[in-house]
């Protein structure tokens, strides 16, 4: 008891004196959580514990999707995404047919260029798969919103429904964050890449959940 008590004190003083640099120089951070075997040690907020935007944190949750579709035995990470899509097979850049599922989560598809400009003008998956492969899938890595978006697309393919119904049950619910809000693209599929909107509280719950090796806590676990 003593030593959690003499980390609490170092964590608070150490908050204290970070508050005023985050004030001077514009950081904009919202809130700080601190965290040890699942329980809260201390914690900040520099704003009202608003629901915003994560923007690419959205795609930590896509991933824990995909990890728990493979673990039901929907598909495997090997599978080639243009076997999801036959619709799009006959326009196909060459060499789309080899990027895999695990292409997508590495980030490593063969594209070096993504143009937002033509997110709201052609279904997105369509735009991913017709768009110049400058390397062969596997041997680059270009951070691309598109990646995740198709990993959302696929979940979508094999169950039904767009990601973030697929992940209540399985994952929001179990964190105890209820009505989460995802933005969809114009055909109403879950973004994916961003525009999940959590608390920084919320937020938490997942790096907890994977630093436990995925032993969802509840609430009064985390804060008891």
């Amino acid at each position: 008891m003593i030593k959690i008590i003499g980390i609490k004190r170092y964590i608070n003083e150490y908050i204290k004196r970070f508050q005023p640099i985050c004030c001077e120089n514009s950081l904009g951070v919202y809130g700080i959580h601190t965290y040890q075997n699942g329980k809260t040690l201390a914690e900040h907020r520099f704003r009202s514990n608003d629901r915003e935007n994560l923007y690419s944190a959205s795609k930590t949750f896509v991933s824990v999707g995909i990890g728990n579709a493979v673990g039901e035995g929907r598909f495997n990470l090997s599978d080639c995404i243009l076997d999801f899509f036959p619709e799009y097979k006959d326009m196909a850049f060459s060499g789309s047919e080899k990027i895999t599922i695990k292409h997508l989560l590495q980030m490593s598809y063969g594209h070096i260029h993504e143009d937002f400009s033509l997110y709201k003008s052609k279904d997105r998956a369509e735009l991913f798969l017709v768009t110049e492969m400058k390397n062969v899938a596997g041997s680059n890595f270009f951070y691309k919103d598109l990646c995740t978006y198709m990993l959302g697309r696929i979940v979508g393919k094999v169950t039904g429904e767009k990601m973030l119904d697929y992940l209540k049950p399985c994952l929001f619910d179990k964190l105890e964050i209820i009505n989460p809000q995802w933005h969809t693209c114009q055909l109403g599929h879950t973004s994916c890449s961003g525009g999940l909107f959590l608390t920084t509280e919320e937020f938490s719950r997942i790096g907890i959940t994977l630093l436990q090796k995925g032993d969802v806590q509840t609430q009064s676990s985390r804060t008891g």
